[in-house]
């Protein structure tokens, strides 16, 4: 009988454990995509209609929802593209084209300050 309850309890921890880290994983993509969203909002509010600005704005906000891909290790294909989803839509509003143009520096360093603050910020 104790054999049978250390085998119930140590599957209850593993399945406890297998739903954590699901959890976990949505928690990061959500919260790092809140900050990739900020970093973005914040640079076309300032851009004041300047298309380059903007299109190096939705660039550097596609990278950094890339970037939420692999930081939180999604792995679910349909997790993947709405994660993404929003930043190719970005490009897509403003037409911009979808290359390989990086993204102004300006932009680059505030929003990776803004990211690094807004997550420091939620943790």
């Amino acid at each position: 009988m104790n054999c049978l309850s250390a085998v119930t309890l140590i599957a209850c921890f593993v399945s406890v454990s297998i739903v954590m880290q699901g959890v976990h994983a949505q928690h990061c993509a959500d919260t790092e995509k809140m900050a990739c969203q900020m970093s973005y909002d914040g640079a076309v509010g300032i851009a004041e209609g300047d298309k380059k600005i903007i299109c190096s704005a939705a660039k550097t906000f596609l990278d950094c929802l890339n970037q939420v891909v692999t930081d939180c290790k999604l792995t679910d294909p349909s997790v993947v593209s709405q994660t993404i989803y929003p930043g190719k839509q970005a490009l897509s509003d403003n037409k911009c084209a979808s290359g390989n143009s990086a993204g102004s520096l300006v932009f680059n360093l505030f929003a990776m300050v803004s990211r690094l603050i807004f997550i420091n910020c939620f943790r």
